[in-house]
């Protein structure tokens, strides 16, 4: 049987250890720096908000890493030893521009080498009004219904409840009418992403089609991706009014804020309608 000086000196060495691991932790979670948790953000803004004078939508080219701007006229390429590539330059909206921002927007131009620009695609008539039923973004694999939704008391847009479901405002026009039709969706949550997950992943171009309940089904195309900060949402840029049939797809994005359990921005990509 061991004596009480036989036990001291292990228990003293017991008790160190634990003393060291309890200091390691602290240490820990007071020095180690720590950001905070980030959700799909835009590094910059990306395109425009206005269709041009002729009304075309000019989809990025097939083979190309860089991205191309609606609003733009062919300019005369200088042929050189080496290579050829065509130069673009902003053109002014006119009749059918909506210009529906005062803030600055960083439009990006892009000089296409070894690349053919797709025939340009015309912005489609507007049609009558149908609730949508199905959205379809392909470049992303979405592929859901739609669900309606309304105001709530204090006047705001009640957000979907289903994360996997995105829904249509019904206080404005619908998908292919002349005029803004917007649609919502989540972002993620606490089990993973969720439908408009990789929508700031959408380029000038992309595909964005709706189903409509009288069995019309619709092709949009995406002129422009902005983030916007939510204490300054620009409610009239997003929800305005339009001389074509646009619509605007709406989630959260940017910083998450763990105070409030929401992010701080949101992500809204602008199409105009092409095929009906």
């Amino acid at each position: 049987m061991k004596s009480r000086k036989e036990k001291r000196p292990t228990q003293l060495l017991w008790w160190a250890v634990s003393l060291s691991l309890v200091l390691a932790g602290i240490l820990g979670i007071v020095f180690v720096p720590r950001s905070q948790p980030q959700g799909p953000t835009l590094t910059s803004s990306l395109g425009v908000v206005s269709l041009p004078s002729s009304g075309i939508v000019i989809p990025s080219p097939t083979k190309s890493t860089t991205t191309t701007t609606i609003e733009v006229t062919p300019a005369a390429s200088t042929p050189t030893s080496t290579s050829t590539s065509t130069s673009t330059t902003i053109k002014p909206a006119s009749s059918l521009a909506a210009t529906v921002s005062s803030t600055p927007v960083v439009v990006l131009s892009s000089r296409l080498a070894h690349a053919k620009t797709p025939p340009p695609t015309y912005v489609a008539k507007p049609i009558a009004r149908s609730r949508p039923v199905h959205i379809s973004i392909p470049i992303i694999g979405v592929s859901v219904p739609l669900s309606v939704l309304t105001l709530n008391k204090d006047g705001k847009v009640n957000v979907p409840t289903n994360y996997s479901v995105p829904g249509w405002y019904n206080g404005d026009q619908s998908p292919g009418q002349k005029g803004s039709a917007v649609i919502l969706g989540h972002v993620d949550n606490f089990h993973g992403p969720a439908v408009f997950y990789h929508l700031d992943k959408l380029k000038l171009g992309n595909r964005v089609d709706v189903t409509l309940k009288d069995g019309r089904k619709l092709m949009f195309a995406v002129i422009g991706v902005r983030m916007f900060q939510k204490t300054n949402f620009p409610d009239k840029l997003v929800y305005g009014a339009r001389d074509y049939p646009a619509l605007q797809l709406v989630t959260c994005g940017g910083i998450f804020d763990p105070k409030t359990g929401h992010y701080l921005s949101n992500i809204v990509v602008f199409t105009a309608l092409i095929k009906s």
